[in-house]
């Protein structure tokens, strides 16, 4: 992208998963768009694991929020993480640095 563009450039990327295990090349092409939008900021790259095409529910994604969508049947699923309360640390693990967030 030689020259960046001024408006945001959306794209979609459909791949398939074979009974609830994504394929390996499109998860590394939707970590690669991760990347990418951090390059680019005027990228907007949404990533849909689909079990089958059905063009009504792709249609549906183009201009959702949420940047890695699963559907598993009519099912949408969306990646959430969330503070666990009440979990013991592991004694050889260094805690975050003030601010920080541990995954």
């Amino acid at each position: 992208m030689a020259q960046r563009p001024e408006q945001p450039v959306h794209v979609l990327f459909v791949y398939p998963h074979v009974r609830g295990v994504a394929q390996p090349e499109g998860a590394a092409i939707a970590g690669f768009a991760k990347t990418a939008e951090r390059e680019y900021p005027n990228l907007r790259i949404r990533c849909l694991e689909v079990e089958q095409l059905d063009w009504k529910l792709i249609s549906r994604e183009i201009w959702a929020e949420e940047r890695t969508v699963r559907y598993t049947g009519l099912e949408r699923l969306v990646r959430t993480y969330s503070e666990m309360e009440g979990c013991s640390r592991a004694p050889d693990v260094d805690t975050p640095k003030p601010g920080g967030v541990c995954l």
